[in-house]
């Protein structure tokens, strides 16, 4: 009453808790016991409307009963190590409710927390206590999970001197006694509700426990950095400088180092294992550059997962471990395949691209990496696309001509049958289907290869060698010839090739890579690509038709007809219809945009029916404005029916021919499959990243009215909390790393 408690409270909450010692927690959760669920309710209830005075009979009774258990189990009084662990939980979820406003002094909390690490190293050096733990199913992993909890809780809740020294010391301890999960639960939950003080406090420790475990958990710490460098944390805050950022927000990474080697019989490999290890950058360059078996990653079917929530087998790297055991272990053996197939290959390779990207690391080394991988991949690709051609008539039937791209049938018109479902992937059930579309296998593979390429390139940017200028020209020569031809519709494959050539236009390179490059951008280049990619300005997909067009607008350009002669000669004005496309693609359809997207339409529409555009681009315009029928806002429509109408009266067989070019794909609807995400993945990606808005920062908190258990910040810290410990011991729904892919 009036944010008071009852004179009686702390003797309540007293008889409380002693009901709540004498029970039993299993599943490895305090939450699976219904009694401490009523008693965190009741703690949260009393914390949530009472005042910072009143708080402070439940701390007392608290912080008094706490510091009786770690008597008890010091002095060999304690049978059970339950009531600790329920205190340990109900004061890490006091310690968040509203946002600590109840806590007069952490120094009493940290205190009581760095006792709780402290008792860890007790118990696991005496026998006695030792027993404690290994005799009850799962209360080790309760007591570190609330101990980690409870930890992440006080650093984000106390100011920065408390921080700087007691926080700091708690975190060495941590590092020492925590399993690498754990640690690597708590940074990414601090990192996911953006604690301020993380890139200064928590990022050292990071760094020194990827450096210190990498040889040992290389999978779940390249995992974890992929997922954290999405969110996009590493900045410098308020200028502060920091040991383990450079100027340019990359992270340092000290040589990797070993724990010492125990007096096992494998201590003698571990010591040589010490002694080789690499740095963190150069084994990220090995292990991309590991030969793959690609067309068992081809085999593999990816598939949206069936259900909500699906057995993992969690982040554990099981490969190190197995060279040093008996390879007749079946344990070992289980847990290696179970290792080799919970993580996809080019999940793996994904992840390793996305970390190169964000770690210092000297730019030869990086760019020779990236140049074998890039290799490797166009090598498998253009292998694994001839098989897959050779194995299906249909796919032969689309790779002889450009023409067969739109046409489901041979020349006497017979509509295909299951080949032609086989090959775009609609032989399976729809609501898993992830690809679709032409070689829809090789789909994840060909937009890795534009990842790796796009890093090349700012890469070889940034080292501005002749040499490095010579390789990139050469991998980009290697993919246009070799991927492209087949893969011309994978948006990021065009948009990577794009970046690449602007690259080498921009840097000063040898005059024998000018002439190569030059070459490959000329005019019968861009004839004898044409054909091919003016399928994808008829593409529904709008990034794909304004990649394709930037990527054609590097190109040689053809020169304008004369206005007065259609047929024959030409004036000297290069034609710009490239350029008003993309500016078409570019502005955004709104009421405020209105005027500077349709005036790029007049202008095509214009020189169309003047007959001034090149022969090779006769299709651009009509493709480009049919496609603004998919646009939606309705007043673009009518401008465009307008501009075809044009058009349509001064060269019918033009329009008409490319209207019929996008309306005879309606014959078979599976003509209208174009490769990439289905929109059943596309929805399941969605759901995904709707999930972890509503775990960060950004997420709304409910307003709670009259008495309610809940608070709305402890929620959703538990909610991130317990979503990102998932990950790491293979609770979670094993998704994370492909919706990272995706």
């Amino acid at each position: 009453v009036k944010s008071q408690l009852h004179s009686r409270a702390s003797g309540m909450l007293t008889a409380l808790l002693r009901e709540l010692y004498k029970e039993e927690f299993s599943g490895g959760r305090l939450e699976s016991n219904d009694v401490y669920l009523l008693v965190a309710s009741v703690v949260k209830l009393c914390l949530h409307h009472a005042d910072r005075e009143a708080a402070e009979q439940l701390w007392s009774v608290l912080l008094d009963q706490f510091d009786a258990q770690v008597r008890a189990i010091g002095e060999a009084e304690a049978t059970r190590i339950q009531p600790f662990a329920a205190l340990q939980g109900l004061l890490a979820l006091s310690t968040m409710v509203r946002k600590g406003a109840s806590v007069s002094d952490y120094k009493p909390l940290f205190q009581r927390c760095r006792q709780s690490f402290e008792l860890v190293q007790t118990l696991q050096s005496d026998a006695r206590t030792q027993a404690l733990l290994e005799g009850e199913d799962g209360i080790a992993d309760i007591l570190s999970h609330e101990r980690i909890k409870w930890l992440s809780g006080l650093l984000v809740q106390c100011n920065v001197s408390e921080l700087v020294t007691v926080g700091k010391m708690l975190l060495d301890l941590a590092l020492t006694v925590e399993p690498t999960h754990n640690m690597l639960s708590m940074a990414l939950t601090l990192a996911r509700i953006e604690w301020s003080q993380w890139c200064q406090i928590l990022l050292p420790y990071v760094v020194r426990l990827t450096a210190a475990k990498w040889a040992e958990e290389r999978i779940s710490l390249l995992l974890f950095w992929s997922e954290l460098f999405q969110l996009d944390l590493l900045k410098m805050q308020n200028g502060a400088a920091s040991s383990v950022i450079t100027e340019r927000g990359l992270v340092l990474f000290p040589a990797s180092v070993t724990k010492e080697a125990k007096d096992t019989k494998s201590s003698k490999r571990r010591q040589a294992k010490q002694e080789a290890a690499p740095s963190i950058s150069r084994a990220l360059i090995d292990w991309l550059a590991e030969p793959v078996e690609w067309s068992k990653v081809v085999e593999q079917r990816m598939a949206i997962p069936s259900t909500d929530r699906v057995e993992f087998s969690g982040f554990e790297d099981a490969e190190d471990s197995d060279a040093e055991s008996d390879t007749s272990s079946a344990p070992a053996l289980a847990a290696t395949a179970k290792s080799a197939t919970s993580i996809p290959e080019l999940a793996i390779k994904s992840a390793i691209l996305t970390m190169l990207g964000h770690i210092s690391i000297e730019a030869s080394m990086l760019i020779d990496g990236l140049r074998a991988f890039i290799e490797q991949l166009v090598t498998a690709i253009s292998t694994s696309s001839a098989q897959l051609a050779e194995d299906n008539v249909y796919l032969q039937h689309v790779s002889m001509s450009p023409s067969g791209c739109s046409s489901m049938g041979p020349s006497d018109g017979e509509i295909w049958g299951d080949e032609a479902s086989e090959a775009l992937g609609l032989h399976t059930a729809k609501a898993d289907r992830l690809y679709w579309g032409r070689y829809y296998q090789l789909h994840p593979m060909v937009g890795l290869l534009g990842r790796a390429l796009k890093q090349l390139a700012a890469t070889t940017m940034r080292a501005a060698s002749p040499q490095a200028a010579e390789g990139l020209m050469s991998i980009w020569t290697l993919t246009l010839d070799s991927v492209l031809p087949v893969h011309y519709s994978n948006s990021a494959l065009i948009e990577a090739l794009h970046q690449t050539a602007e690259a080498l236009q921009t840097m000063t390179a040898e005059p024998d890579v000018k002439k190569r490059l030059a070459t490959a951008l000329s005019l019968s280049q861009l004839e004898s690509l044409m054909p091919l990619l003016e399928h994808n300005l008829a593409s529904f997909q709008s990034q794909l038709r304004l990649q394709t067009l930037k990527f054609l607008a590097l190109f040689e350009q053809p020169l304008m007809r004369s206005s007065n002669n259609k047929q024959g000669g030409s004036s000297e004005e290069p034609c710009d219809i490239i350029q008003l496309g993309i500016e078409l693609e570019t502005v955004p359809a709104s009421l405020d945009t209105y005027k500077e997207k349709t005036n790029p339409l007049r202008r095509m529409a214009a020189y169309s029916s003047n007959g001034r555009v090149p022969k090779i681009y006769n299709r651009v315009f009509p493709y480009l404005a049919i496609m603004q029928f998919s646009v939606n806002f309705s007043l673009v429509w009518t401008e465009t029916g307008k501009q075809l109408a044009l058009l349509a009266s001064a060269n019918p067989s033009l329009l008409w021919a490319a209207v019929w070019q996008v309306l005879r794909r309606y014959n078979d609807e599976r003509l209208l499959v174009e490769t990439g995400m289905t929109p059943e993945a596309k929805a399941w990606l969605s759901a995904r990243q709707a999930e972890w808005v509503a775990q960060s920062s950004l997420a709304s908190q409910q307003k709670l009215e009259g008495f309610a258990m809940e608070c709305p910040s402890l929620v959703r810290f538990d909610r991130v909390f317990d979503a990102d410990l998932a990950q790491f011991v293979g609770e979670g729904d094993g998704t994370a790393e492909l919706s990272s892919s995706l």
